[in-house]
């Protein structure tokens, strides 16, 4: 059976059924506004979260994780950089030592920490976002058969630099979408990149990284979650800065009774939205969208502060869950 359907797929497989699959997809799943299940128990926020981290402080900050997660009983999923030799391997557990963590070979080998070379995402599953998201689900199942009752949940550190660095921006934002849905195994996915790829995403790709996850993290771990409504707040800030703030409602506004698309659906919107404004100031339009692409940028920024963020308490002041379990 297995010959017969692999036969079928390398007769009858087309990459364009795999790009048409993400443009329904995505067209579904911002039709329906479908949120992931929001829990959240003593600093665990589930369930998929992202953040741009600056050069000089990246694996810092993805090494204070690991910790806080082991004083929580979290499993931790560490994939963010090439780790293809045992040069690159000792090097990571070396700056894992250096934030404190004690014995961290041993927690390599009971399976607590598990190390993945990031260019493995594409070499397992290439442009197909089907595969890349079975890979990540079958590195969450291992990990639960594995550690069984021993651990209370997985926090799962993952890059895309294998895509970035291939200009594959389309592949891994349609995985980011598949895995807005809650999987079976309790984890929280945190989307850790580095903040110069900010500059290589488009408008349409910024306003689908905030809809697509739960939260934004920032410095002290500072979980900030979103509403469609915050996110057009934000894309009204970058307009204004070309037009005003009269012209810029009165352009919001034009756009609702024109072409039917009202403030709030810009954010599950934004590849109409692009166009509205291409259809309404031709040329212009360009420096309106890269403007609000700017604010958009500074709000993922891990150094962004927002007032109305959720601090969760870090370090020597949190405490082991009292019910031992996550969600």
């Amino acid at each position: 059976m297995s010959y017969r359907v692999n036969w079928y797929y390398e007769r009858y497989y087309h990459p364009l059924y795999d790009k048409i699959w993400q443009v329904l997809l995505t067209n579904l799943h911002h039709s329906l506004r479908i949120r992931p299940l929001m829990t959240e128990n003593a600093g665990y926020h589930p369930h998929h979260n992202i953040s741009f981290g600056d050069e000089g402080n990246y694996y810092q900050v993805a090494f204070d994780k690991v910790r806080d997660n082991l004083s929580r009983g979290l499993a931790s999923v560490y994939a963010i950089q090439s780790i293809a030799t045992e040069d690159t391997r000792a090097a990571v557990i070396r700056g894992m030592e250096k934030v404190g963590i004690d014995n961290v070979a041993q927690h390599v080998e009971s399976g607590m920490i598990v190390l993945i070379d990031n260019n493995t995402f594409y070499s397992k599953a290439g442009l197909n976002t089907q595969a890349l998201k079975n890979y990540w689900r079958s590195i969450l199942a291992n990990m639960n058969r594995k550690l069984k009752s021993s651990y209370n949940g997985v926090s799962a550190l993952f890059s895309a630099e294998s895509y970035v660095n291939r200009n594959l921006y389309d592949t891994f934002m349609a995985w980011e979408i598949l895995e807005d849905r809650r999987p079976a195994v309790q984890s929280e996915l945190f989307c850790w990149y580095k903040k110069q790829w900010l500059d290589r995403l488009s408008f349409i790709h910024l306003v689908r990284l905030f809809t697509s996850h739960n939260s934004t993290v920032h410095k002290n771990w500072n979980y900030k979650d979103w509403s469609d409504s915050e996110i057009v707040d934000l894309i009204e800030q970058g307009i204004e800065r070309i037009l005003g703030p009269k012209p810029t409602q009165v352009l919001i506004e034009t756009v609702r009774m024109r072409y039917g698309l009202s403030r709030e659906e810009i954010a599950s919107r934004p590849e109409y939205f692009e166009s509205i404004l291409h259809k309404m100031l031709e040329d212009d339009a360009s420096t309106i969208l890269d403007s609000a692409a700017d604010v958009l940028k500074k709000a993922l920024a891990y150094e962004a502060i927002h007032q109305n963020g959720r601090a969760l308490p870090t370090g020597k002041n949190r405490g082991r869950p009292s019910d031992g379990r996550l969600g």
